[in-house]
C-alpha cells in the first residue's frame, strides 16, 4: 500500500472516532485529555487520509505507519507534501509526550510568562518598537497543547521591525519581510495572522487560546478541568488550492 495516496479526506466524525481510539490505545482517559483528543482529531483531518484500522490496534504499528506517511509526503518535494509531512510528526510527538488538560494550562502559563519577558525586553531594547504583535502557526489555528510553542512576528504600524533570529517564548519571531515570501510561495505554507492587541499582548495570547478552545466546543473550568460541550462544525479548514500544494519546495 502507498501511504502517500491522498483521497477525499476523512469525515469529521471519523477523525474524532480515531482520536478516541488512539487515546484508548495509549491507555489515556479522555476525560483528562480533552485538548489532546481535540488536537489529535485536527491533525488526523490534516492528513487527508484515514489511518488504516489495523494501525489503530497496535501503538508501534501506528507510529510506523505515521513515520512512513511523513517520509512519503516529504519526498514529494512540494509545498503540499511538506505541509502533509508535518502532521504525522505532530501525532507521533504527542503520542510520545502525551499531556493532560492541566498540563496544557501550565504550558500556557509558561509560554505566556516567557512571551511577557521577551516583549518587555524588546521594548526596552528598542523604544517605540514593536507596536503590534501577531501570532501564526498552531496558535493561530487553535491547536495549542501541552507540547506547543508560540510563533509570532512584530512590527510597527508602517511595517518596520527589528529582527531577532533567536527563539522567543519557545517559538520564533519573524519580521514581516521574512514571513511574506513564505505566504506568497503557496498558501499551503501560509498561516492566518492573528493580532494580539493592547499593551499586554501576553494576556491577549492567553485569552486567545481560551476563546479558541471554547470555539472548538471545550469548556475550561477551575484548575484547567476541561469538558466537552459540543463539537465544532469543522475540524480544520484548508484554503490552499491543488495548484498551490503542487508548487515545488526547494527546502
Amino acid at each position: 500500500m502507498q501511504v502517500g495516496v491522498v483521497g477525499p479526506g476523512p469525515s469529521r466524525a471519523r477523525c474524532y472516532r480515531q482520536a478516541a481510539q488512539i487515546l484508548d490505545l495509549v491507555q489515556l482517559d479522555s476525560s483528562r485529555h480533552r485538548v489532546l483528543e481535540e488536537n489529535l482529531a485536527s491533525c488526523l483531518h490534516n492528513l487527508r487520509q484515514s489511518v488504516p484500522e489495523r494501525a489503530l490496534t497496535n501503538l508501534e504499528e501506528l507510529k510506523s505507519w505515521l513515520q512512513r506517511k511523513q517520509a512519503d509526503s516529504a519526498a514529494q518535494g512540494t509545498f503540499g507534501g511538506l505541509e502533509l509531512s508535518r502532521w504525522p510528526a505532530k501525532i507521533v510527538r504527542d503520542l510520545e509526550r502525551p499531556y493532560t488538560d492541566e498540563q496544557v494550562g501550565r504550558r500556557l502559563k509558561q509560554v505566556s510568562a516567557a512571551f511577557e519577558r521577551q516583549v518587555r525586553a524588546l521594548r526596552k531594547r528598542s523604544p517605540g518598537y514593536p507596536r503590534q504583535f501577531m501570532v501564526f502557526g498552531g496558535v493561530a489555528h487553535g491547536r495549542f497543547g501541552g507540547n506547543s510553542d508560540l510563533d509570532y512576528l512584530y512590527c510597527d504600524p508602517a511595517g518596520h521591525s527589528p529582527f531577532s533570529g533567536r527563539p522567543l517564548a519557545d517559538g520564533f519571531a519573524f519580521e514581516p519581510s521574512e514571513f511574506r515570501p513564505r505566504r506568497s510561495a503557496g498558501q499551503a505554507m501560509g498561516s492566518p495572522l492573528v493580532p494580539l492587541p493592547g499593551p499586554a499582548p501576553w494576556k491577549a495570547f492567553e485569552q486567545l487560546v481560551r476563546d479558541q478552545l471554547q470555539g472548538r466546543g471545550l469548556e475550561v473550568g477551575e484548575e484547567w478541568q476541561v469538558s466537552r460541550v459540543s463539537y465544532p462544525r469543522q475540524v480544520y479548514e484548508d484554503h490552499s488550492t491543488p495548484r498551490e500544494r503542487a508548487m515545488p519546495w526547494a527546502g
